[in-house]
């Protein structure tokens, strides 16, 4: 009888380990471009610094033919724990306009991982959430 009561009290206190132990894993951090401007976004592109490498993303984030279109958005997934990022947009108005900010964020604020809100509004980006900030 002691055997199955210890045996029990074991299974109870692995299962309680195992289930809260899986939400402390490493997750991906939400980028969320917002398009405010009056014409699609078409192009975006994202830089990671983590450590002392830069993931570089010369290509466009977004599918082919695929755009933002405007009052709309599109979620990224970037790298957890990267120190930094260079987020550039574009869209083919009448005049091509390219827009490029490099931005600081924490990863965790307050125990959270906070999306990170950019937001497009023809003339240039703003970052919010996760203490984004914009380095100049």
């Amino acid at each position: 009888m002691k055997k199955w009561v210890v045996a029990a009290v074991v299974s109870c206190i692995f299962l309680i380990t195992l289930s809260t132990g899986c939400n402390n894993t490493i997750k991906s951090k939400e980028l969320i471009v917002t398009n405010s401007s009056s014409y699609p976004i078409t192009f975006v592109s994202i830089d990671q610094h983590i450590s002392k490498k830069t993931l570089d993303s010369l290509e466009n984030a977004l599918a082919n033919g695929e755009i933002i279109a405007e009052e709309s958005s599109k979620t990224f997934n970037i790298a957890p724990y990267s120190s930094s990022t260079n987020l550039k947009i574009s869209n083919n108005a009448q005049k091509s306009i390219d827009q490029h900010l490099y931005f600081t964020y924490d990863y965790l604020l307050e125990g959270n991982n906070e999306a990170i809100t950019a937001t497009f509004n023809g003339t240039g980006i703003t970052v919010s959430g996760s203490n984004a900030t914009p380095v100049t």
